[in-house]
């Protein structure tokens, strides 16, 4: 089994989408994975459902995941855009996130357990590897997980 078949039975992903590349970087303690849906294949419109074609692909995006035992592991996409017949030019959905975040769902699940668990916020950015402000760490500021997730958590006290 390749590296990249390995990572995308971790990261379960359906059958369509692909892992391209895998680097580790042991200086930055920093497992990055590329994903990608793959030239010619057909998707669906994330308004509608009908199938589309691939229009474009959006500027290359990351998302922080859930880390591999100390290394910091992110996913990166050029988000593909289908063109529907109905909807025009639409943003195809990612399975591994909300659209807008810049976190997996794992990854927001699992803060929001931390969130719960911690008694400061400083607490929290220490056990998920992010600053609890708006300073920025690898070009990314971290506020906590998105808003829409971030009230179903008690919260640090």
């Amino acid at each position: 089994m390749t590296v990249e078949a390995h990572y995308a039975r971790l990261l379960q992903l359906p059958p369509t989408w692909e892992v391209t590349k895998v680097e580790e970087s042991l200086l930055e303690q920093r497992v990055t994975v590329w994903l990608r849906w793959p030239d010619g294949v057909r998707t669906r419109c994330p308004e509608c459902g009908e199938e589309a074609l691939i229009y474009d692909r959006l500027e290359e995006r990351r998302w922080r995941h859930l880390s591999v035992m100390q290394y910091r592991m992110e996913l990166r996409c050029a988000t593909p855009r289908c063109r529907c017949e109905k909807h025009g030019v639409k943003t195809v959905r990612v399975p591994w996130a909300e659209p807008g975040s810049r976190f997996t769902l794992h990854f927001e699940a699992f803060a929001v357990a931390v969130i719960g668990a911690c008694r400061s916020w400083t607490q929290v950015a220490g056990l998920l590897g992010q600053h609890a402000t708006h300073h920025q760490r690898g070009g990314e500021a971290w506020t906590g997980p998105s808003h829409d997730r971030r009230h179903h958590a008690r919260g640090p006290r």
